[in-house]
């Protein structure tokens, strides 16, 4: 008599045990991440190409009006700043920290080593 666990409480066997293992553990992250992100952006798009009311289709007129008045310009521009520069300073300080951070006495007190 074979004593330990049953088969079926076992791990999966044969072909069939590493595409079982992906589905089991990559599933769920999916799903998720199809309901998550995947499902709005399209529902998103969707409704940015219709009206105010969503009663009917007018496509590209609704960037039309973005990327031509002043005011929606100049808040694209001010966003696209602060992407940019925002993560720059932020590395730079970061950077310029440590290096002196590094250069302090007693440093075995900051050092996570």
């Amino acid at each position: 008599m074979k004593w330990g666990r049953p088969p079926a409480a076992g791990r999966a066997r044969g072909r069939l045990s590493r595409p079982l293992s992906v589905v089991v553990f990559l599933g769920p992250a999916a799903v998720l991440l199809l309901v998550g992100l995947v499902v709005p952006l399209i529902r998103t798009v969707y409704l940015s190409l219709q009206n105010a009311d969503g009663s009917g289709f007018v496509g590209g007129e609704n960037f039309g009006w973005a990327f031509t008045t002043d005011s929606v310009q100049k808040v694209l521009v001010n966003t696209l700043l602060w992407l940019v520069v925002a993560p720059l300073a932020a590395t730079g300080l970061g950077l310029v920290l440590a290096l002196l951070v590094d250069r302090i006495r007693g440093q075995a007190v900051y050092q996570s080593r």
